[in-house]
């Protein structure tokens, strides 16, 4: 073979090896995977809240101010006062006005199968590539304190009845894009992502006190762990709800084969199992590993479809007197639809309970 034909042929090699190894980075760099690849930049950019109450149950934001509405304003006004609720441990990463994007959330994981001082464990994912460009997952156990943003929302509220009452989450409920009412689509938070497609709701009774029992003594119940019996009943405190459960996104269908073998469609009648976070990972583990140490199943989890809840979903049975419940507001990182394309996106959370099982 002569000089100039074995240069060519070199040459030729070369120019394929680098086209392979630009393909290969081209995959890597488009796959998506559960838990954001790049958590610092993740935004939920505005948290809307509303949960409203009917048929003669009340609510409150610190257990002597009765309501039937409670809104972002309402929340906020327990952190800014040192006499309403002065115990309280309220996160809320929103300015209340509805207009502007306020501090970012990121996406989080539990199993809610531990409350501890009447809090449950949660823990925040990060996602990195090793030296074969395999995605590791480690998480780290979240701090819940009074103010701190960037994590979750999570806020108390007091419901009061006169006598023991079933309540029922009516078909009101539902976490969809935020929209400001102005009726354009000119700004990020009205552009369907997908994002709430991974949203999630906890509620944690931490007790319940006979109604003229001192205010403090009410503000200051406290869970110690949790039962998943509690859907529709006394004697269970945790229930986690995942809305839009049969709703997925374009890429969130793309990736969900890494963790599951189940058909996924835009709009699948299949609810996708998945295990929440129990345990802190400080060595990194591939983003479908199903190792117990580190994941298990959700305690207390109930999943609506995208069309809302129907009548007649049960809540707690709360006790005659004034209950204790902690919500919980997040994204769930083992969710399929978590991942890089649904970043930057704005939910509205709508709850409202009932006494009727007909609303």
């Amino acid at each position: 073979m002569d000089t100039q034909t074995y240069e060519k042929k070199r040459k030729r090699k070369i120019f394929l090896s680098i086209l392979m190894i630009l393909f290969v980075g081209i995959i890597l760099t488009a796959s998506t995977y559960a838990w954001f690849t790049a958590n610092q930049t993740v935004t939920v950019q505005t948290i809307d809240v509303n949960v409203a109450a009917q048929n003669g149950l009340q609510i409150s934001t610190d257990g002597t101010s009765w309501k039937t509405v409670i809104t972002n304003e309402d929340l906020l006004a327990t952190l800014g006062s040192s006499t309403l609720y002065p115990g309280n441990t309220n996160m809320l990463p929103f300015r209340g006005d509805g207009s502007t994007p306020s501090a970012s959330i990121v996406p989080v994981s539990t199993t809610a199968d531990t409350a501890v001082s009447g809090k449950l464990k949660y823990f925040i994912g990060s996602v990195d590539s090793d030296a074969t460009g395999t995605e590791l997952l480690t998480a780290t156990a979240m701090t819940e304190a009074k103010g701190q943003e960037g994590s979750l929302v999570a806020f108390d509220l007091f419901f009061q009845v006169t006598q023991e009452s079933q309540v029922y989450l009516t078909r009101n409920s539902a976490v969809t894009v935020w929209s400001d009412g102005d009726n354009t689509t000119t700004t990020s938070e009205e552009t369907d992502k997908g994002l709430q497609n991974s949203a999630r709701v906890a509620w944690l009774r931490e007790g319940n006190s006979p109604i003229g029992t001192a205010l403090s003594t009410v503000q200051a119940q406290s869970a110690s762990g949790t039962t998943s019996s509690g859907k529709g009943n006394t004697t269970g405190n945790v229930i986690v709800w995942e809305p839009n459960s049969n709703t997925h996104s374009a890429s969130g269908i793309s990736h969900a084969a890494i963790y599951t073998s189940t058909t996924v469609t835009s709009n699948s009648p299949t609810v996708l199992a998945y295990n929440g976070i129990k345990a802190a990972i400080s060595t990194g583990v591939p983003l479908n590993s199903t190792n117990s140490s580190y994941f298990g199943s959700v305690t207390g989890l109930f999943s609506t479809q995208e069309t809302g809840v129907g009548n007649g979903q049960t809540w707690f049975k709360l006790s005659a007197g004034i209950t204790k419940v902690r919500f919980y507001l997040w994204i769930e990182g083992q969710d399929v639809d978590c991942e890089n394309n649904a970043s930057g996106q704005s939910l509205s959370y709508d709850m409202q309970f009932s006494l009727l099982d007909e609303v």
